[in-house]
């Protein structure tokens, strides 16, 4: 997310019984809402490097999320991918919509330069998911025509993506304009992009996600209709990493940053550590936590604990596949403090999850916390600053110094969670690895 534009994702307000789904069906373990606070499962041994064993299963510490059925995306386990968000696990196919206005003319030599831009989004999914999610995008190859001037589809002072309503229309119309041009067969996702000169707080980029039960929000088309989109507009120059922003909502990943009063995007919580957080940041990949929510990482993979206790872990870097990712005590039935390891390399945009650019995103052992009760929007994922004094890196954007060293770097460093008392200290630091010592007293 850019400093000076904010995405807002809006969703219907139509209500519906939820079929939730735990996502741990694709964490080698199925559990119902009903039992998801009680289940005790096994869970394998990590391979590599070798670990003592848990205190608790992985299952014992996925948060499910807010008690009551909810619209908006949250950092909870529990997911409907059947009635609302997109399972991320597997192959999933999206068409990109090029439209213009007759008061707004598209450029026929945007349409390759933009595609350029957004293009290696594709190839992100593959290698921050391990693999897990494909990606795979075609490209209208003209700009189509929109039935009225770019004005008529959103009021005065606002964005075309400000209310649920307002963007419904412009996306069926976008659709409905490409439609005898465009074999809409086997598509997952709608992506539809406005001309340059509009990209402005008239056209914010957002996700557009229906029920599966409101098939009058669907985007109908001769061979098809499906119910999830994103328009692209403002942020245009992030590239594929405002395209992977606003697909993960599709995912069910919920926005990291707040919003001010005056309507601007916040990143105090967070800082860059996520793309869901800021999308111009220099460690351009979602947390392990959203990663275990996605089904991209194993629960074999999570270290938990769940009663007061001290336990020694070694986790391997992020980025790389394979090994123990992070290590979760669960404070309360709802919330938790995580620990993970972020390495260093590059490029930044060939290897998600890696941390890059000197003095700017300091790569080390992160610790954040997870109130799976709060949803998008409402800062439900925090650092915990190992550094609170503001990183000088010259590198660094001014937007992005705060957190961006806060990772624990050096032998005995600690940071401690003042709600719940757990404390996270650095105790090893070997070749791919970092050993931290996890005490809740």
């Amino acid at each position: 997310m850019r400093v000076s534009q904010v995405h807002i994702n809006w969703h219907s307000a139509q209500q519906e019984p939820h079929r939730w789904r735990e996502v741990g069906r694709r964490l080698r373990t199925l559990l119902s809402a009903v039992a998801l606070l009680s289940a005790a499962l096994a869970v394998p041994t990590v391979a590599a490097p070798p670990g003592p064993a848990q205190a608790a299963s992985a299952a014992d510490c996925a948060l499910p999320g807010p008690s009551t059925p909810s619209a908006r995306e949250h950092p909870g386990m529990l997911t409907d991918y059947e009635g609302r968000w997109k399972d991320p696990i597997g192959n999933h196919r999206g068409i990109v919509l090029f439209v213009d206005f007759s008061n707004a003319i598209g450029d026929p030599v945007h349409i390759p330069s933009l595609r350029s831009l957004y293009a290696p989004a594709a190839g992100w999914f593959d290698i921050s998911s391990y693999g897990r999610t494909k990606l795979d995008v075609t490209w209208d190859s003209q700009w189509r025509r929109m039935p009225l001037e770019s004005d008529d589809y959103h009021d005065p002072e606002k964005s075309v993506t400000s209310t649920f309503d307002r963007h419904r229309t412009f996306m069926k119309a976008a659709v409905t304009a490409a439609d005898p041009y465009v074999d809409f067969t086997g598509y997952d996702f709608v992506y539809v992009i406005v001309p340059p000169d509009l990209f402005n707080s008239n056209f914010h980029s957002a996700a557009y996600i229906t029920w599966a039960s409101s098939t009058s929000d669907f985007l109908d088309t001769a061979e098809g209709s499906p119910r999830l989109g994103v328009t692209l507009g403002s942020g245009v120059e992030q590239g594929q990493r405002l395209f992977v922003h606003e697909t993960a909502h599709l995912f069910g990943l919920p926005d990291l940053y707040s919003l001010t009063p005056e309507g601007h995007g916040s990143y105090a919580a967070l800082g860059g550590w996520d793309l869901m957080s800021m999308t111009s940041s220099n460690a351009p990949d979602h947390l392990a936590w959203q990663k275990w929510k996605l089904g991209w990482l194993d629960n074999s993979q999570v270290y938990c604990m769940d009663t007061h206790a001290r336990k020694t872990w070694t986790l391997t870097p992020l980025h790389a596949s394979g090994g123990p990712k992070m290590a979760v005590v669960r404070t309360a039935p709802n919330r938790a403090v995580v620990v993970e390891y972020r390495a260093t390399g590059g490029p930044i945009d060939g290897n998600p999850g890696r941390v890059s650019v000197p003095g700017c995103f300091q790569p080390g052992v992160l610790v954040y916390t997870v109130d799976a009760n709060l949803a998008g929007l409402q800062e439900p994922i925090k650092a915990i600053d190992a550094e609170p004094m503001p990183n000088t890196g010259d590198h660094c954007p001014p937007d992005q110094l705060q957190l961006s060293d806060a990772t624990m770097v050096s032998l005995q460093q600690a940071v401690i969670d003042p709600e719940s008392g757990v404390e996270v200290r650095l105790t090893g630091i070997g070749s791919g690895t970092r050993t931290v010592q996890v005490s809740w007293p």
